[in-house]
């Protein structure tokens, strides 16, 4: 068990419980992870492009390493508390959770916050060039064509009322996928 472990334990116990059993669970703690990264949580781990937007193998393993010793991080744990800074950035996300169109599940919520800001901000050889007139038809081009116009108009008003839209946080997020190139 190391910081980072406990860190993403307690997080995911805070926001949805930890729980992977689910496509769904591990899409929504990658794309959780992803966007706390954006606010300065700091997991030091790498995203590359896949099928549902910013993935982690790194975090994937951990997932799966903390699932397999779960008692072990529930007792290690049951009297830490995470520090306010943390706390504050994760009522941020919860926040943006709210604010989800009814339409969308909090997963795939997530995944349409992480996939826009990863294919403007990391994907692209000129982010300027990603507007909220062109997002859909980029979406679309990176394989993401589930999703509507409003669903991604509010996630774009949401990323941009973040500071995520005009801001290029990279946090040790790679940059493998361009689909400006496809």
């Amino acid at each position: 068990m190391d910081i980072r472990s406990v860190g993403v334990y307690l997080i995911m116990k805070r926001i949805k419980d930890f729980c992977i059993d689910s496509f769904s669970d591990r899409l929504f703690l990658q794309k959780v992870i992803y966007l706390l990264q954006l606010f300065g949580i700091d997991f030091r781990l790498r995203y590359d492009w896949y099928l549902r937007g910013p993935y982690s193998k790194e975090l994937t393993s951990l997932a799966y390493e903390i699932d397999s010793r779960k008692n072990e991080y529930l007792e290690m744990t049951k009297n830490a508390e995470l520090r306010d800074d943390v706390l504050e950035r994760i009522v941020k996300l919860e926040n943006v959770l709210q604010k989800r169109p009814q339409s969308l599940d909090g997963a795939r919520w997530l995944e349409l916050l992480s996939s826009i800001h990863y294919l403007k901000h990391i994907s692209s050889s000129n982010p300027a060039s990603v507007t909220s007139d062109n997002i859909e038809e980029i979406l679309k081009k990176a394989g993401k064509s589930n999703y509507n116009s409003e669903e991604i108009e509010s996630a774009w008003e949401q990323l941009n009322n973040l500071g995520l839209i005009g801001k290029i946080r990279l946090n040790k997020i790679s940059k493998r996928y361009n689909p400006e190139n496809d």
